[in-house]
């Protein structure tokens, strides 16, 4: 820690979105994130997803989202996938407020496909996770709980049913650490909920009793 401060005052660190010098997300940055709000159809609020408005009797019980996947905030997010920016994962974690869980509830972050992590270096949506678990004061699961066992094209382009077809039994969970917990699913962004539910599935087989999920963002 004081060997940080002291990097920090020689080197402040720069704004993922503005480059200003003094912290790594501007709060002139976070004030302009767009809210989710309420659920169009069934009017939960922060809920982009439940299983009466999925439509397709999902394995999870909702999706929460806290913002839209616009602007800055997608900036944001871009440069902590794609610009080995992993100290955003505190701060843009930190907007996030928290549903309400199970007491018992564990987090499980949404894994990366095996070419992806080893290009990357790291998974965003555990780095995600692991800044929840700590502010929540919920237990993350190692990420040998939910993982991913076939390599998948990339979804960008794909609607619902074309990504729950890419991503079929691309997915496993081991039941040792999930059986009989309600799991708390974390990624980065739901777009359509296709690669959720199949994460959710996967958790549900082990033996989940209950899958939620959240996210920073979501797509308008």
């Amino acid at each position: 820690m004081v060997l940080q401060s002291l990097l920090d005052l020689i080197f402040p660190p720069r704004c993922v979105v503005t480059g200003r010098p003094g912290s790594v997300l501007h709060p002139d940055v976070v004030v302009g994130f767009a809210a989710v709000g309420t659920c169009a159809q069934c009017d939960q609020e922060g809920r982009v997803l439940c299983q009466l408005c999925y439509g397709a009797e999902p394995a999870f019980e909702w999706v929460h989202s806290g913002f839209l996947y616009e602007g800055d905030l997608r900036a944001a997010i871009h440069a902590l996938k794609y610009k080995n920016r992993r100290d955003a994962a505190r701060p843009l974690a930190s907007t996030l407020s928290k549903p309400s869980l199970p007491q018992d509830a564990v987090l499980v972050a949404v894994p990366l496909a095996a070419g992806r992590l080893a290009d990357r270096g790291y998974n965003q949506a555990y780095l995600l996770a692991q800044e929840l678990a700590t502010r929540w004061a919920l237990p993350l699961l190692p990420p040998e709980a939910l993982a991913r066992v076939r390599e998948t094209d990339t979804q960008v382009g794909l609607d619902r049913q074309q990504r729950r077809a890419n991503l079929h039994e691309a997915f496993t969970a081991d039941a040792a650490l999930v059986a009989g917990k309600p799991a708390v699913l974390v990624d980065d962004v739901c777009t359509t909920g296709a690669t959720l539910d199949v994460c959710a599935h996967a958790l549900r087989k082990a033996g989940a009793s209950a899958v939620f999920a959240v996210t920073l963002a979501r797509t308008p």
